[in-house]
């Protein structure tokens, strides 16, 4: 930190000791051992804080997303109550463009970093919020049911769906080498890996060896989500094809989950 400050002193810059924040990035388990950590710098003395928000976002200290999603989702019911206040001057179409532009954004702001290491109490949270949204946009009661059949007439897929898409959005950059080389030097495809082919490996992309916590990462899921993908979808390198057949899968694959005997929703 010493040698940071006097970088900006020698470049004509200044560090605001003010707002400058520290925080250990630790598990549950370890987080009594950073109890009595400091940091001292011009005379201040910083203590490590247990989340710091940073572009947008909320890092907490054991990396889960827990103040994240609550966030969203108290803006999601906020911005809710005060277009309910306005419903009767607004049209379906009105309805869909405003939750669009004012809800819909919080969802997709770098959903693809905390989605998948939350957990399934608030990835429920999550969907419950976008349900209130779909029932808004079609003027239903707070108690109907909000299943595929009501997301497709708004035109949206479920949040774990539009995270996955989000991601092979992401992937299919990856596959046809037009990403930035700090996302494509994190995944390596199978074709390049190894002499032999087994079956879909041309298109597959290597898995990751972690455990723990890592798996949730974008390194894992995104080429776990994109192995999963039919090949003739993988396979399509106009991006706005890929984008519309992914949703149409994703929603196919919804419906056949709605209606499956062995599904328990």
């Amino acid at each position: 930190m010493s040698n940071c400050s006097q970088w900006l002193i020698n470049n004509k810059l200044s560090m605001h000791m003010g707002k400058t924040e520290a925080i250990i990035f630790s598990s549950k388990r370890k987080r009594h051992m950073t109890k009595n950590f400091l940091i001292n710098c011009q005379g201040h003395t910083i203590k490590p804080t247990e989340s710091v928000k940073y572009l947008g976002l909320h890092l907490e200290q054991h990396l889960s997303s827990d103040i994240t999603i609550n966030s969203i989702v108290k803006k999601c019911n906020s911005k809710l109550r005060f277009m309910y206040r306005h419903s009767k001057a607004l049209n379906t179409n009105t309805r869909k463009l405003l939750t669009s532009a004012l809800i819909q954004c919080h969802f997709d702001y770098s959903a693809t970093a905390w989605y998948m290491g939350s957990t399934k109490t608030l990835k429920n949270k999550l969907q419950v919020a976008q349900n209130k949204i779909v029932r808004f946009i079609l003027n239903k009661g707070p108690r109907e049911h909000i299943g595929q059949t009501e997301l497709d007439t708004v035109g949206i897929i479920n949040t774990e769906c539009r995270v996955k898409q989000l991601m092979l959005n992401h992937m299919h950059k990856v596959y046809y080498n037009t990403a930035p080389s700090y996302i494509s030097e994190m995944f390596t495809k199978q074709s390049d890996r190894q002499q032999y082919q087994t079956r879909r490996s041309d298109n597959n992309f290597v898995l990751p060896s972690v455990t723990s916590f890592a798996v949730n990462n974008f390194a894992v899921q995104g080429a776990k989500i994109w192995n999963s993908l039919p090949s003739n979808i993988q396979t399509i390198p106009s991006k706005q094809r890929f984008k519309s057949q992914v949703k149409r899968h994703f929603r196919c694959t919804s419906h056949s989950l709605e209606t499956s005997d062995f599904i328990y929703m």
